[in-house]
C-alpha cells in the first residue's frame, strides 16, 4: 500500500485539541488509495497553497529573519545574527512549485544579507542539515555558483567541528573562531553530514569534505555493539559510550537514514554494508509487531532486549528509508502505523506509548 507524497504537508500552522479518551478509543483505519475520498490532484494543490500560505506569512512578518513565530505574527532568529534559515529552506521547494518571482525574492535576499564571518557559536548538525543543504539544493536546482561559494564557506567554518581526539565532530562551532565545545552527542550529530560534505566534495572536486564525514561515520559505527546496535549518547573525545539505549528516533535517526543514501547517492559500498548491518539489527531487534500496528520499539544495545514501546513523528521517516531499501513489505505496515498514529489528532505525536496508543507529548 503507498500513499501520496502530498499527504507529508506542513502542519505548523494547525492548531487542535484531543481527548486522552479517544487516543485509547481510536481503531486502526486503513486506507484505500482508489476510495473516492483520496482525490491526489486536489491533495497536491492543497499542498502547494500550503507551502504559499507559510511563505507569504514568513515574508510579511519575518522577513530576513530566521523564521516566524505563526501565533504572534513575529519573527525570531535562533541565533544573535540571522542565517536566513527559512528563505535557504524554501528555495527549492519555491523552485520546484514553480513560485518563480517568491523564488527570485529569496535568491536577491539570501545573497544581499547572508553572512558567516560572524563571531557566533551555531549548532553544528542543525546548520549543516539546513543550511549547508539547502545552498547545495540551490545551487544543484538553481546553477548559480554564489550558492556553491557560499556553501564551501560555510562548510570550511563547521568542517573545524571534526576536530576531535576520534574524528567525530563536536555538536557546537564558532563560524569566526572556529572553537568548539559538545563532547557528549549522538549518532544523529555525528552521522548526518556524509550527504551534504559528499555533494560539496563532488561539485568542488575536493574530497575533504566527504572524507571528514566518513570517517567520523566510521568511527561511530565500530562503537556498535556485537548485535550491531548503537547507542543513543557517546563521548567523541574518548569515544565511550554515554547512554546505551538503542531506537530510530531522534538522536539516531538520520545516522542510520544517511548511511543508506551515502550508498546510494555515492556508490560507495562501506556505506551500503554499514547500512545492511544495521537494518538487519533493527529488524531483528527493535521491529515490533502488535495487534495496534508494526513498530519499532527502544532496547539496549547490549542486550537488544526491548525496554519500551514508545514511537513518534521522528520514527515515521523510516518508512521511506525501508522503502528505498527495497523492504516493502515492512515499508507498508510501518507507514500504515504511521497514518493511524497521525489520525489520533490530525498531527504527529512527538512521543506515542504504541501499545495502549495513548500521546505521551505533542509538541506546538
Amino acid at each position: 500500500m503507498t500513499y501520496p507524497k502530498s499527504l507529508i504537508i506542513a502542519l505548523t500552522l494547525l492548531s487542535f485539541s484531543f481527548s486522552p479518551l479517544a487516543q485509547n478509543q481510536t481503531k486502526s483505519q486503513k486506507v484505500d488509495p482508489a476510495s473516492p475520498d483520496f482525490n491526489y490532484q486536489k491533495m497536491a494543490a492543497e499542498a502547494k497553497d500550503a507551502y504559499l500560505h507559510a511563505w507569504n506569512g514568513y515574508r510579511q512578518y519575518a522577513w530576513g529573519m530566521d523564521a516566524l513565530r505563526p501565533l504572534s505574527r513575529s519573527g525570531h532568529n535562533w541565533y544573535p545574527q540571522s542565517l536566513l534559515m527559512t528563505p535557504i529552506d524554501a528555495y527549492d521547494g519555491l523552485l520546484i512549485l514553480g513560485f518563480k518571482e517568491e523564488a527570485a525574492e529569496a535568491k536577491k535576499l539570501i545573497f544581499e544579507k547572508l553572512n558567516f564571518d560572524v563571531d557566533m557559536e551555531v549548532q553544528n548538525f542543525e546548520v549543516s542539515i539546513r543550511i549547508l543543504g539547502g545552498l547545495l539544493s540551490a545551487y544543484e536546482l538553481d546553477g548559480d555558483k554564489r550558492f556553491l561559494n557560499l556553501a564551501e564557506d560555510l562548510a570550511n567554518r563547521l568542517i573545524k567541528s571534526f576536530d576531535s581526539p576520534t574524528g567525530m565532530p563536536y555538536r557546537y562551532v564558532n563560524l569566526k573562531t572556529g572553537k568548539t565545545r559538545g563532547e557528549v552527542s549522538n549518532p544523529a550529530e555525528i552521522g548526518t553530514y556524509i550527504v551534504e560534505y559528499g555533494v560539496l566534495s563532488r561539485d568542488l572536486n575536493n574530497p575533504k569534505y566527504y572524507e571528514a564525514a566518513k570517517k567520523a561515520m566510521n568511527t561511530l559505527y565500530a562503537k556498535r555493539s556485537p548485535l550491531d546496535l548503537t547507542g543513543s549518547s557517546i563521548n567523541v573525545e574518548t569515544g565511550e559510550w554515554v547512554s546505551t539505549s538503542s531506537h530510530i528516533s531522534g538522536g539516531i535517526d538520520s545516522y542510520l537514514e544517511y548511511m543508506l543514501k551515502a550508498g546510494i547517492l555515492f556508490k560507495d559500498d562501506d556505506m551500503t554494508k554499514m547500512w545492511q548491518s544495521s537494518l538487519k539489527a533493527v529488524n531483528s531487534h527493535l521491529l515490533d509487531k502488535r495487534y495496534s500496528g508494526s513498530w519499532y520499539g527502544r532496547a539496549d544495545m547490549k542486550d537488544g532486549i526491548l525496554k519500551n514501546s514508545y514511537y513518534g513523528a521522528l520514527d515515521a521517516f523510516f518508512a521511506g528509508s525501508l522503502a528505498m531499501a527495497g523492504d516493502l513489505d515492512n515499508a507498508a505496515a510501518l507507514q500504515q502505523s504511521n497514518y493511524n498514529m497521525w489520525m489520533l489528532t490530525g498531527i504527529e505525536p512527538e512521543v506515542l506509548d504504541y501499545s495502549t496508543m495513548t500521546i505521551l507529548y505533542i509538541r506546538l
